[in-house]
């Protein structure tokens, strides 16, 4: 005897996300076990299936080497199961969005699946069914819609762009081939006890933990680590994340090392590229962030890309008025929006990469499509709402009117802080600006050494810029960020760099153009030399 068990019936499951022609993932087994039937479920994609049983029915025993045994058990499940021919019997392994080989859209929201055929068999994997979407199921859709309405209109400059970030961030994998050209992140700034958090529970982090009923599906401390949290942020696909409370600190250490957390978590975020990682079995795993990620602090970036790459809502008060049951009624909405849009979700996504494809701007892109990207969410929501019957189209115009304001308000501050960054902020180092002054004539230059006026002029002579500091400093200080008070300072800089021999004005002979010292700067080497701080 191997075991004192035997299987007696069985039914697979299949990962909807891997094909109709992909092995099944799980089974349910049905066990003769002493004088007793029990049942057990059987990962089929890892090893010792017979283990799997005994772990889960302490009846069970395994008397010899259950290699044999896990053989059988395998053999028994793929050929004698019980399901029917008319049905697939689905296990699903992530949460969000799904999309079934027959075209149709689901959704699994932790330990439930919205838009699932009636009599479809299924089963969520535990680990995601860990999350409970906190709706009321006694509130009627069109009460919630209606309350949700109100809420909005109250605070329109902060909860249109969050509530907007909340639809986009649970619908993130489908929105990879949309034309963004990254998904932005979702700050809430302001001040200490200003309401950052709890705006950002009440209307984001719509999903309680079914294991630790007092705790925020999704919330991570900022003292977190960027591996730590880039790990766990694989496994909230289309929910938000909250990175919570990074706060000023009166250490400058501290304060760049929180700078520095996010902005590694942002790059990784915004990104569809994702990364790799070794696992513990020595094994490369891709990560990609399928999420959306949300902070609460109380600075803003420092980097001008990094602003671009995120959506800022500025709290410059503290928030007033407020009811614990906003992200009840919030949960709710969402349980009847998500049903309401997954029939329409191909057409609804189409629209928006139209809606991409054709914008036009000079400057800052990224904010113009994240922008829209909000917007295209908010308008998924009224248009709900008009359908409920709870608002009219007049005021489904008007509000999608104001919401285009009070997004235009913060991208449009976004903007001039990134402007004001640029321009603080060097492109590159002092070679990098010489090339760059030169090709945009920014600084005059002859090639013609006989007729140059070398003191109100540079000379280019067999791959040598020759210039009078004097001239090159007026450069830099008319031009460009760097804030060089004199000939000797931006010398010294210049040697750092590796381009000058020394800190003086060469006086050798071939030094002097027309009888004036000059700086002698190699082009090639102010090539090899040049750094843009850009790439």
């Amino acid at each position: 005897m191997i075991a004192n068990f035997a299987p007696v019936d069985s039914w697979l499951y299949f990962d909807p996300t891997k094909g109709p022609d992909a092995s099944p993932t799980m089974a349910r087994i049905k066990i003769q076990n002493v004088s007793s039937i029990r049942e057990a479920w059987i990962d089929l994609t890892k090893p010792e299936l017979a283990k799997q049983i005994t772990d889960q029915i302490y009846t069970c025993r395994i008397v010899t080497a259950s290699h044999y045994l896990d053989i059988a058990l395998l053999s028994y499940c793929l050929e004698n199961p019980k399901n029917r021919k008319d049905a697939t019997p689905l296990y699903f392994q992530q949460h969000g969005l799904c999309h079934l080989s027959n075209g149709c859209w689901l959704y699994v929201a932790g330990d439930t699946v919205l838009g699932m055929p009636p009599d479809t068999d299924y089963v969520i994997a535990q680990n995601v069914r860990q999350a409970h979407l906190a709706r009321d199921s006694a509130l009627s859709t069109s009460e919630a819609v209606q309350i949700l309405c109100r809420l909005l209109e109250k605070n329109q400059d902060i909860l249109f762009p969050v509530w907007g970030f909340a639809i986009a961030g649970s619908l993130r994998s489908a929105l990879s081939g949309v034309g963004m050209t990254t998904f932005p992140l979702l700050g809430i700034i302001g001040g200490q006890n200003f309401g950052k958090t709890t705006i950002a529970q009440r209307y984001l982090l719509l999903y309680d933990d079914n294991l630790n009923p007092d705790r925020y599906w999704g919330q991570f401390d900022a003292s977190s680590t960027s591996a730590a949290i880039i790990t766990q942020i694989n496994d909230f696909r289309d929910q938000i994340v909250l990175v919570d409370d990074l706060a000023k600190s009166g250490s400058p250490t501290e304060q760049r090392k929180r700078q520095d957390l996010l902005a590694s978590i942002l790059r990784f975020a915004a990104n569809d590229t994702g990364r790799a990682k070794m696992n513990e079995k020595k094994q490369i795993q891709r990560q990609i962030c399928q999420t959306g990620i949300a902070f609460t602090g109380e600075f803003m970036f420092q980097n001008a890309s990094d602003i671009t790459r995120s959506i800022l809502v500025p709290i410059n008060q503290q928030m007033k008025g407020g009811q614990p049951d906003e992200r009840t009624v919030a949960a709710t909405v969402f349980y009847a929006l998500i049903q309401w849009l997954l029939p329409q979700l191909d057409q609804k996504l189409e629209k928006l990469h139209q809606f991409l494809a054709n914008v036009q701007v000079d400057s800052n892109p990224r904010l113009m499509k994240n922008g829209l990207l909000i917007l295209w969410a908010l308008g998924l929501f009224f248009q709900f709402a008009e359908e409920q019957g709870v608002i009219t189209n007049k005021y489904h115009q008007k509000v999608i009117d104001r919401a285009k304001q009070a997004l235009n308000r913060i991208l449009d501050q976004q903007a001039l802080q990134c402007e004001r960054l640029t321009n603080e902020n060097p492109k590159g180092n002092l070679s990098w600006y010489i090339l760059y002054g030169h090709s945009h004539n920014l600084f005059p230059v002859a090639t013609d050494q006989k007729s140059v006026n070398i003191k109100n002029c540079g000379l280019i002579n067999n791959d040598t810029l020759y210039i009078r500091s004097s001239i090159l400093l007026q450069y830099f200080q008319k031009h460009t960020p760097y804030h060089l008070s004199s000939d000797k300072e931006m010398n010294k800089q210049l040697k750092r760099e590796g381009i000058l021999g020394d800190t003086r004005e060469h006086r050798s002979a071939h030094s002097k153009i027309n009888g004036v010292r000059c700086l002698k700067l190699d082009i090639k080497l102010l090539q090899k030399k040049a750094h843009d701080y850009s790439c």
